[in-house]
């Protein structure tokens, strides 16, 4: 397809991506093995591993269900961070908020769980 001579190329790779979320992308996990994907979903950290949730637990600070969440792998901007919500000081150190991510699907393998290398996040809370 052209585009018209004038016209802008897509801003990012999320432009691109199709748009999803965490339950839709585990699902589906084996036909978007390798392709790159939007997920709109929770953020949620220990300080040990991130990952993308649809739901937490009522609990405080709130927990997830791993196997029902996406390992999120690589960094998270400062800015995106200070944007989540952070159990206070005495409790677990645990971060949390609404994001979208956009990033490269890697399926299920054995005991490795499903992750989603991190391309572009931004929170997306208001």
């Amino acid at each position: 397809t052209a585009c018209s001579p004038g016209a802008p190329p897509p801003s990012s790779t999320a432009d691109t991506a199709p748009t999803m979320t965490v339950t839709d992308a585990l699902a589906h996990q084996l036909e978007l093995d390798g392709q790159r994907i939007r997920v709109l979903g929770t953020y949620w950290s220990d300080g040990q591993a991130a990952f993308l949730a649809d739901l937490l637990l009522k609990s405080f600070p709130p927990q997830i269900v791993r196997e029902s969440a996406i390992l999120l792998e690589g960094s998270v901007p400062a800015d995106v961070l200070a944007r989540l919500e952070h159990a206070p000081a005495g409790l677990a150190p645990i971060t949390w908020g609404p994001v979208e991510v956009v990033g490269v699907l890697h399926a299920e393998r054995g005991p490795a769980a499903p992750r989603l290398e991190i391309e572009e996040i931004r929170s997306s809370g208001a």
